[in-house]
């Protein structure tokens, strides 16, 4: 404990918490509204955190707002999705408003999804779609409802043909509304999840309509459904892939959607590794700024993504230094989030790395780290990696009846 001009600082937090404690009810309240009041002169703009914190225990509603407000722009544009997360709470608990309680609710289910704390992401952005069509707020809910239906896929606990149709009853409604941005949206979703089940002819049909969408919807929709026709390089024309994928990103830099840009420019990565392309210089421009983006935007998910893509792509030239250190850079991000898939990908291209490597063992060890993490019923795609990586080892150091 440090004692300077009248204040005290504590260097332990168990100290601080055990003080704390035995600070009486009713004087928490007193005190908080006395260190706000002393904090606010000072330079609001550095305190706006803390002042969230103590006006918000001092029960000075609006004050509290103001200043979580402030702290959650801060800290999402600083890539600091669980702080975000922390201030958004504020807002929503001292909201009383129920059109800007709703639009805050908003605010923390994206936050929270974006950082993927999906187990608390998924319910909130229900209750957010809820709260905002009481206030009248639709566009605003089909867009939650769309998130929702993304972080139950990535939970995998729910049937993929269940979340395809709430997507479908989504895009029926966006298109009555003529809510061109949520069509694309949903398009893009159903996409992922129609590829999940390997039905080609229904991929097909959706780059039919998403065509549509991009050649007469408004820029946002352009820019949305261009990024999703960028995967046609798997089902149709390279060629028209790719030129699909940079339009994306140069609508969103034309019109300034910054929450579009890095959707765009992490699906242009994927559509020029999948193309081989990654290595041209324009390529490797697009990674860095991509990079740059993802850092502060606090979306886990896409940064994960960028290096991913990148490191797999090196994995197949044979960049083996190269892709050790791209696995190396998404490894922070696999911490504190719902990202159990994106982290048995992880370790699975690990353990394919060690075997390109000729480091059999290493390689095995890791295929049967990952296979002890599997639930009861395995992703199929994941098993049957992990027994393919086995059986090579296996084959590699002799073993070949196990093989």
């Amino acid at each position: 404990m440090e004692v300077d001009h009248g204040s005290v600082g504590i260097s332990h937090e168990l100290f601080r918490s055990a003080l704390y404690k035995h600070i009486g009810d009713a004087r928490r309240p007193l005190l908080h509204a006395r260190v706000a009041t002393h904090m606010e002169p000072l330079d609001a703009s550095e305190l706006s955190g803390e002042l969230a914190i103590h006006f918000a225990e001092a029960g000075e509603p609006k004050r509290a707002i103001h200043y979580a407000k402030i702290a959650a722009a801060e800290a999402r544009e600083g890539g600091a999705g669980t702080a975000a997360v922390h201030f958004f709470e504020i807002v929503v608990q001292n909201e009383t408003d129920p059109l800007r309680r709703a639009s805050a609710t908003a605010d923390l289910a994206k936050a929270l999804h974006m950082d993927r704390q999906l187990t608390r992401s998924n319910p909130m952005l229900e209750l957010a779609a809820t709260r905002l069509r009481r206030t009248g707020d639709e566009p605003t809910a089909r867009r939650m409802e769309i998130l929702r239906v993304e972080g139950l896929a990535e939970n995998g606990e729910t049937p993929v043909s269940d979340l395809i149709d709430r997507l479908i009853q989504v895009k029926a409604e966006a298109r009555r509304a003529k809510d061109s941005e949520a069509v694309a949206l949903a398009l893009d979703g159903e996409l992922f999840l129609r590829h999940k089940r390997g039905n080609v002819p229904r991929i097909r049909a959706l780059l039919d309509e998403m065509t549509v969408v991009a050649r007469s919807g408004p820029p946002e929709a352009a820019c949305l459904s261009n990024a999703s026709l960028g995967l046609g390089v798997l089902f149709r024309d390279s060629e028209d892939g790719v030129a699909r994928g940079e339009r994306a990103v140069e609508i969103a830099l034309e019109h300034g959607f910054k929450s579009h840009l890095l959707k765009a420019q992490c699906r242009l990565i994927a559509i020029l590794a999948y193309s081989a392309r990654l290595y041209l210089p324009a390529s490797q421009k697009l990674i860095g700024e991509a990079r740059a983006v993802a850092e502060g935007s606090g979306d886990r998910f896409v940064r994960c993504a960028i290096e991913a893509n990148v490191a797999a792509f090196q994995l197949d030239v044979g960049d083996l230094d190269e892709a050790g250190e791209s696995f190396a850079r998404a490894v922070p991000l696999l911490s504190g989030g719902d990202v159990q898939r994106v982290s048995t990908n992880h370790y699975l291209n690990l353990a394919e790395l060690a075997l390109l490597r000729h480091d059999f063992g290493d390689a095995e060890s890791r295929y049967r780290g990952v296979r002890d993490t599997f639930p009861t019923a395995p992703v199929p795609h994941f098993s049957n990696a992990v027994h393919a990586g086995l059986g090579l080892c296996a084959l590699e150091q002799g073993r070949f009846s196990e093989a």
